[in-house]
Formats: C-alpha cells, structure tokens, sequence
C-alpha cells in the first residue's frame, strides 16, 4: 500500500504518475455520461485500488460516491465548514455502522471546521458515540491540519416543556492553523 506522500516533491511525482495511467488507459473520451463516469471512476480504482496502490476509496462496490451532507465555503479562501448528519443511530456489537461511515468522510476534509450530527435516546448513548467516534479520529486517519475542530452534535428530543437537551462534544488538533496561498503558481503542461 502507498505510504502517504510526505514532500512536495512526492505529491508531484504522484501527480505524474496519474496523468501517465490515465493517459495510456483512457480509450473512448465520447461515452453517454452515466458511461464517462463509469469509465474514469473505474480506472481510477484500478490505479488506487488494490489491482494499483491499494487504497480505499469512493465510489466502491456498496457506497455512493465520496460527498459530504453540507459544506460552507469562503468564496477564494475554502471550505470553513464540512457537515455530515446521521439519522440512523443502530449500535451493533460496540460499534455504529452508520454514524461511523458517516462521520469518516469528515476525517479528510480539507475545513477548519467538521461537524458530525446525530440522534441519541440519552446521555449514556451519547457518551458510546463520543467514544466510538473518538477511536476512529485515532484509527482511520493519521494526518490532520493544525487548529481543526471537529465537533459531535447529538441530538436528544426536547421534553415537552420545549427544553433542549441536546449534548455536543468538541475536540481540536493541537497548532496554528495554517493556510497557503496559490500566488503565481500555474499549471504546467504534464502530458501531450
């Protein structure tokens, strides 16, 4: 499996390597577009897939493609926020196969700030999902951006006195955050 790439110099190389594959792979550029996109996300899986650099990714087999539920940008400046929101709240043998699918797509959002809501039935339900989610900021992904704040909202039906009762948890990557300007980069030609 390709280990992260960890210089500039890397991350280019690995650009190149792409625009090569695709280059020699690409055959028929005039599909219907359900077909195009068929063609490109299938040999994108083979080239990171397991066939090609034996990484995960999206679309596969059972999930739809890579999206998040809702994202608020700063027009020329990102994305600010990246939300996912929950319904299903199934706790199966320790673990909660949908909120954690779910709340893995925030793991490599490029945003300063990754909310994650769902539904509780009280507070012990809450503190499982903290937990859970918890191990999977430490186990699904090692790299994250200085000053990130991810936050857990779960939400707990009001009494009927209309009092809200919902509990959220936040947790911030340690460092400053740290933001690049493109200034006078341009693209380059990588392949004829």
């Amino acid at each position: 499996m390709l280990d992260f790439p960890s210089t500039a110099h890397d991350v280019r190389q690995l650009a190149l390597e792409l625009v090569g594959f695709l280059k020699k792979n690409i055959n028929n550029t005039h599909p219907p577009r359900r077909n195009w996109n068929c063609q490109n996300f299938n040999l994108l899986e083979k080239f990171f897939g397991k066939e090609g650099l034996g990484l995960d990714y999206f679309p596969n087999d059972t999930e739809v493609e890579f999206r998040w539920d809702f994202v608020a940008y700063v027009p020329y400046r990102g994305n600010l926020l990246v939300a996912e929101s929950e319904w299903d709240n199934r706790e199966l043998e320790g673990k909660f196969p949908e909120l954690e699918r779910d709340f893995d797509k925030l793991l490599y959002a490029r945003s300063p700030l990754k909310l994650f809501m769902c539904r509780i039935g009280d507070p012990e339900h809450a503190e499982r999902i903290r937990v859970r989610l918890q191990k999977n900021i430490e186990e699904n992904c090692t790299y994250y951006s200085p000053a990130e704040v991810f936050i857990v909202y779960c939400v707990w039906w009001t009494e009927e006195n209309g009092e809200n009762r919902d509990i959220a948890y936040v947790s911030q990557i340690d460092g400053e955050p740290k933001y690049q300007p493109i200034g006078g980069e341009k693209f380059e030609i990588a392949a004829k």
